[in-house]
């Protein structure tokens, strides 16, 4: 749940949007064909675009690389800052846009396939390689988690949602607060802290998203420290099928 502060920001940008007020946090899911200004926001006379209405809730990006390589690319500085700079001829602004951002594609144009296993796909190498391309390596490496559904998606294993919900306000109220990178380093057991210091494969940021990663598995475990289960989850998740990707 929102905290109060949260929710009078929530407040503000629904209202600037639809004229409405809300209380819950937004769930923001534009069409792969919306334009650079309308996600950014600018235009004649300065508005926010969808990054800013999906501020302190989820932006769901479905078909991600068919989006416009600049949109793509205008994600990062929300991503880094948590707000949005715009300049633009009728004159300057900043918006908030700071969200949780899912993003799901194909990764090829007939979407059968999946790094490591291609067997499926019945694209060209070098069509695979196009679509591929529309994914940048700095954005990637942006995000926290990439996996891919054919290793996880089972219908005999089905979740509800309001499971997933009661798992995840337990790990809350468990942890009170959220994972940060100064309480996971705090958190590491002393082997678990070994072995992740040996993994100097690992730029700065992913070795970050790695660690925050560990601490959201414990918290869901209700576990007061990471161990190296939760380690090497955290390196499957946040690296391993990343990497398979950039190799594919």
């Amino acid at each position: 749940p929102p905290s109060e502060e949260q929710i009078r920001q929530i407040r503000k940008m629904r209202y600037l949007f639809s004229g409405h007020e809300e209380n819950w946090r937004p769930l923001v899911a534009p069409h792969h064909t919306s334009s650079f200004i309308s996600m950014v926001g600018g235009g004649a006379t300065l508005k926010p675009g969808e990054f800013t209405r999906a501020h302190e809730g989820l932006l769901l990006m479905d078909e991600y690389l068919e989006f416009d390589p600049k949109v793509q690319e205008a994600l990062r500085e929300p991503l880094l800052k948590g707000s949005l700079s715009v300049a633009r001829a009728s004159g300057r602004a900043e918006w908030p846009s700071r969200f949780l951002l899912v993003a799901t594609t194909n990764l090829c144009p007939c979407g059968l396939f999946v790094p490591e296993n291609r067997s499926s796909c019945t694209c060209r190498l070098t069509r695979r390689k196009i679509y591929l391309e529309r994914l940048s390596g700095p954005m990637l490496d942006r995000f926290e988690i990439v996996a891919f559904s054919n290793a996880w998606y089972n219908k005999k294993n089905k979740v509800s949602s309001h499971e997933i919900l009661e798992r995840i306000e337990r790990a809350r109220a468990f942890s009170k607060g959220s994972p940060t990178h100064e309480r996971a380093l705090r958190s590491l057991e002393p082997l678990a802290k070994a072995y992740f210091d040996n993994t100097n494969y690992l730029s700065p940021r992913r070795r970050e998203h790695c660690l925050r990663v560990a601490l959201s598995l414990a918290d869901l475990s209700q576990r007061k420290r990471i161990g190296l289960e939760e380690i090497h989850k955290a390196l499957t998740l946040s690296f391993q099928s990343m990497d398979a990707l950039r190799r594919s």
